[in-house]
């Protein structure tokens, strides 16, 4: 990830220096989805599909469907707004 000198037909430096950084910045993303650093996400369910839940149902689902993807979590308390529990 350093600087290239720049050459001539020769193959002799020019004192011009190019530095590629989108080369560099992929090899960071490949390297960091190689350890697991970023999570990819999708979405589930059908726009609105939850709105018609209440927050026990809701609660519920969420809950569930962390067990079933054996995602480590506390289970979650939904709050009404005010940080005490609903």
């Amino acid at each position: 990830m350093q600087a290239e000198a720049v050459l001539n037909d020769d193959g002799k430096p020019i004192g011009q220096y190019s530095y590629q950084g989108s080369v560099a910045n992929r090899s960071l993303e490949l390297l960091g989805k190689e350890l697991g650093m970023f999570i990819d996400r999708k979405e589930v369910g059908r726009p609105g599909e939850f709105e018609s839940m209440n927050a026990d149902e809701l609660r519920d689902y969420i809950n569930r469907e962390a067990a079933e993807l054996g995602v480590s979590h506390t289970p979650i308390a939904l709050t009404n707004g005010s940080g005490k529990p609903h």
